[in-house]
């Protein structure tokens, strides 16, 4: 019966995240139909709280640093949420082709900006100085 329980339990938090990973990318996903800001969206909720992904392994692997609440710094509400979501949820071949594409912009914006240094977008994008790094974990 313990046994029945967990797997209840577990079966409902995987709902659940499987809900807010959802919402999450709807904002996103609206952002983009409406030709909003995207690069520096966080994503709250209508109480203007964060709207959160759960703290995943990823975050750990990719040596995120977190705040005084035990939270990933980046990666929770930001762009670079997207990213993590469409690693732990693309097919590799997918997930690598997208993340060319993304590097190969990002590294042609750095060479194009020249106005405020390319770490700073970064950072507004929610993105660790590491990120590319999501590719080899």
């Amino acid at each position: 019966m313990l046994q029945a329980k967990a797997r209840k339990y577990n079966k409902n938090c995987h709902k659940l995240a499987a809900v807010i990973c959802r919402q999450f990318l709807t904002i996103y996903r609206n952002a983009c139909a409406y030709d909003e800001r995207l690069y520096n969206l966080k994503s709250l909720r209508n109480n203007m709280k964060p709207n959160s992904i759960r703290t995943l392994s990823l975050h750990g692997k990719l040596g995120i640093p977190v705040n005084s609440s035990n939270n990933p710094i980046y990666g929770k509400n930001d762009l670079f949420a997207i990213i993590i979501i469409f690693k732990t949820m693309l097919p590799k071949k997918s997930f690598d082709t997208f993340f060319m594409a993304l590097k190969k912009l990002t590294d042609e914006l750095a060479v194009r900006l020249c106005t405020i240094p390319f770490q700073s977008i970064e950072r507004e994008m929610g993105f660790p100085p590491n990120w590319a790094d999501i590719s080899k974990v």
